[in-house]
This record gives C-alpha cells, sequence and structure tokens, in this order.
C-alpha cells in the first residue's frame, strides 16, 4: 500500500517471501491508477511459514529498462519495506496471520 496513487510502468514487479528452506516470489498482477498494488503468489510443494512474511526490507523487486513506479506528479515510489516481523507495524506479518502448511 502506497500513500498515494501511483502508475506502474513496464517492468517486472516481485515481492520475495520467506516460505522456509526455499524463499518464493509474488509477481505483480495489478493495481496501477491505484494506492494499492496486488501481488500473486502460488505456495509450492514443501513450503512452509507460521506467519507470512516477506524476507528484508529490500525484498520489494522491480527489474526493467524503461520502467517505473511513480505517483502523479512524476515522483519514484520508494520500494523500501518496514522491516519484517510481526512485532512491525506494516510488515506482512503484523497485518494478516497468513499460515502456510
Amino acid at each position: 500500500t502506497f500513500s498515494e496513487k501511483v502508475v506502474v510502468t513496464g517492468g517486472n514487479a516481485t515481492i520475495t517471501l520467506e516460505t522456509g528452506s526455499t524463499d518464493g516470489s509474488a509477481v505483480y498482477a495489478g493495481g496501477s491508477g491505484t494506492n494499492i498494488l496486488n501481488f500473486d503468489y502460488t505456495v509450492g510443494a514443501g513450503e512452509t511459514s507460521s506467519d507470512l512474511d516477506y524476507v528484508a526490507t529490500s525484498s520489494f523487486n522491480y527489474i526493467a529498462q524503461n520502467a517505473s513506479i511513480k505517483d502523479n506528479a512524476g515522483n519514484l515510489a520508494i520500494l523500501t519495506l518496514p522491516t519484517p516481523g510481526d512485532s512491525n507495524a506494516g510488515s506482512l506479518a503484523h497485518n494478516d496471520a497468513i499460515i502456510i502448511a
């Protein structure tokens, strides 16, 4: 969730998730023009989590030439995520109890 609407242009956005011995990647699925971007993730065999979260503050990856995530004024979005962990406001684990068993 961003504090204002953002526009996604080109590229490939992912969020690296902590899913056990092998980390997974949620892939950008939509939301350009809103303040909430949506990501899809399919749980793989052997993946587990007692409270799903991303790996690090740098887990939001956006890779492409001539691509961007910007607000309506043309400012680049800050892609640093809140510190992971159930006790850290804003993190995935803090906001939802998603269990993979």
